[in-house]
């Protein structure tokens, strides 16, 4: 997790990872118009690892962190925003 929102991604983090999905042997062969759909679709699922509220809740993983937010801000009735987080590393 990099990021909070799909918003906080930086330009420098989507072509990076669009490179990489880029430089896959297996789109090679691939018609450009495919090609970049795939990689589009792909681009699209890598940023969303990168991001908080689109992680699954883990006491929950049918929702995300995002869906979690919305049900809290209608039971609070008051806006609720993210702007920080602390990621902890166990073990190592």
């Amino acid at each position: 997790i990099e990021v909070i929102s799909m918003d906080d991604i930086s330009a420098d983090i989507k072509e990076r990872v669009w490179n990489f999905e880029n430089e896959k042997d297996d789109l090679k062969n691939k018609p450009e118009d495919i090609r970049a759909k795939i990689i589009e679709g792909r681009v699209s699922k890598s940023l969303k690892n990168l991001v908080l509220l689109e992680q699954q809740y883990i006491r929950d993983s049918n929702k995300t962190i995002s869906a979690l937010l919305k049900e809290k801000i209608s039971y609070f009735g008051e806006n609720i925003i993210i702007a920080r987080y602390t990621k902890f590393s166990l073990g190592n």
